[in-house]
């Protein structure tokens, strides 16, 4: 049964009617939500980057749902709408590689198939370098050429450009961080294994 102890939240003698208190740790919920992102990424690489790469060409035009996402989202950066090579380039990899990656990612992390912080690792590290290729291209245009693709109003420069692009090199951030974290864990342990190993080998070696 789930536990109705006492409240945690502040106030002390705050009064929460029917409250059930989690029966997961932290460290289990964000296990779940590290999947959640890998699936979400997934879907978004694949079926909405995946419509840019098919209807590139045609996007201007595009009057469903997804076409008009894209022409809203263009706003902040006309590349877009403009067959930019590098936007196309980018997008096509994202599309292809990265979105099977990311559910690849998401099923090794719930089996924990060793491989899962590999994974985890690579695709975390090509969203970086990826979003980091994207402001660096946009911004040579705008210092060398004088050119702006966004337009200049808050939402955006800022939320549009700047925040929807940030999440893909924050979260992957920590993301590289306790791949990195584990993978040193599991070779420090394999390479105290292998000295005692060798210790135990050379201890029960005969003596001449």
């Amino acid at each position: 049964m789930a536990d109705r102890g006492p409240v945690p939240h502040y106030p002390p003698a705050i009064d929460l009617p029917g409250f059930v208190k989690n029966d997961m740790a932290v460290s289990e919920l964000l296990i779940r939500a590290v999947v959640l992102w890998f699936v979400l990424t997934g879907c978004l690489h694949t079926v909405f980057e995946g419509y840019y790469v098919m209807h590139h060409a045609s996007l201007a035009g595009q009057m469903d749902l997804m076409g008009q996402l894209w022409k809203e989202y263009a706003l902040s950066d006309s590349r877009y709408l403009t067959q930019d090579t590098f936007v196309l380039s980018i997008e096509t990899l994202t599309a292809l590689l990265l979105g099977p990656l990311s559910f690849s990612t998401a099923a090794a992390i719930v089996t924990l198939h060793p491989m899962r912080h590999s994974l985890q690792l690579i695709v975390s590290v090509a969203h970086i370098y990826g979003c980091a290729l994207y402001f660096a291209t946009a911004t040579v245009d705008w210092l060398l050429k004088g050119t702006s693709h966004t337009r200049p109003e808050f939402v955006y420069v800022w939320i549009y450009y700047f925040g929807m692009n940030a999440v893909f090199m924050l979260i992957p951030g920590v993301l590289v961080v306790q791949s990195l974290r584990e993978t040193l864990l599991a070779f420090a342990a394999l390479d105290e294994k292998r000295s005692k190993r060798q210790a135990n080998g050379s201890n029960q070696r005969p003596n001449r």
